[in-house]
């Protein structure tokens, strides 16, 4: 296994673990959105540009396992499920252009259940053209001020709170209002 995948291990999905990869200058983002639109690939394809912590993206694998189980998931997959719940919003259409990966995108996050989908982690490998790097880099290529303004977080609320902690209380409460 490449160190540079991350595993996670869900406590309340310990049959399930989740493979996350940090991919940077990918070259062939275009023929991935294809893949992706011809719904042959069945894993998470997120821009980091939003993404500030891995555990941003476990909240979100946890959400989005459970409303699995539980069969309430909004979307068709998953792995698009996954994409839709860390905006915290109700518009499905508006977490994939904000979160989805881009025809421009350079970066990309890759998420995936290999236990849940018909792809294996090889499969992903092979997939991307680009340098799978370790998640420590994820500071390389996220922007914390346009994450603030994304996900409406003030400074005021800094004053009291931690970035991480605002995004995740965000994708919990899952488009209810919280803060005025």
């Amino acid at each position: 296994m490449n160190p540079a995948v991350r595993i996670v291990n869900i406590p309340a999905f310990p049959e399930s673990p989740l493979y996350i990869f940090l991919y940077k200058d990918v070259k062939n983002v275009k023929d991935i959105m294809k893949k992706l639109y011809a719904r042959e690939l069945d894993c998470s394809l997120i821009d980091p540009l939003y993404i500030i912590d891995s555990f941003q993206l476990e909240i979100v694998a946890l959400k989005s396992m459970t409303s699995n189980r539980e069969d309430t998931i909004q979307t068709s997959t998953l792995h698009s499920e996954m994409v839709f719940n860390i905006s915290g919003s109700h518009h499905i259409s508006k977490s994939f252009s904000t979160f989805g990966i881009k025809k421009k995108s350079k970066n990309i996050i890759v998420m995936l259940f290999p236990d849940l989908s018909q792809l294996s982690v090889d499969d992903i490998i092979n997939l991307v053209d680009g340098t799978l790097v370790d998640f420590s880099e994820l500071n390389t290529v996220n922007d914390i001020e346009k994450t603030k303004q994304i996900y409406k977080i003030t400074d005021l609320e800094l004053e009291h709170s931690t970035l991480i902690d605002s995004i995740v209380t965000r994708i919990a409460a899952g488009g209810q209002k919280i803060f005025s």
